[in-house]
C-alpha cells in the first residue's frame, strides 16, 4: 500500500466529538478560578510526586471546593449544555 492509503484508512477510524470547538468563557469567574488554581499550586506537588498521596488529594479536594469549584463545574455544564443544543 502506498502512504496516501494508510493515512487515508487511519482517518476514516478517527472518531469525532460533539465538544469539538467549545470553548468556556470563565472571565466572570476569575475569583474562582484564581482562588481554585491557589489551591491546587499548594496540593500538585505533593499530589504528583506522591507525597502524602491520598491525604493531600483529600485536602486538595476540599480546599479547591472551598474555593468555588462547585461555581466553576456548574458554570462549564451550562455552557457545554448550551453549546450542545445547537
Amino acid at each position: 500500500k502506498n502512504k496516501i492509503e494508510e493515512y487515508d484508512k487511519y482517518n476514516s477510524r478517527a472518531k469525532t466529538y460533539e465538544t469539538v470547538g467549545l470553548r468556556l468563557n470563565l472571565t466572570d469567574f476569575s475569583a474562582e478560578t484564581t482562588a481554585v488554581s491557589s489551591a491546587w499550586s499548594e496540593y500538585n506537588k505533593q499530589i504528583v510526586y506522591g507525597f502524602d498521596g491520598v491525604e493531600a488529594l483529600e485536602a486538595c479536594n476540599q480546599a479547591m471546593y472551598a474555593a468555588g469549584l462547585q461555581t466553576l463545574i456548574d458554570e462549564a455544564n451550562k455552557q457545554l449544555d448550551a453549546y450542545l443544543a445547537k
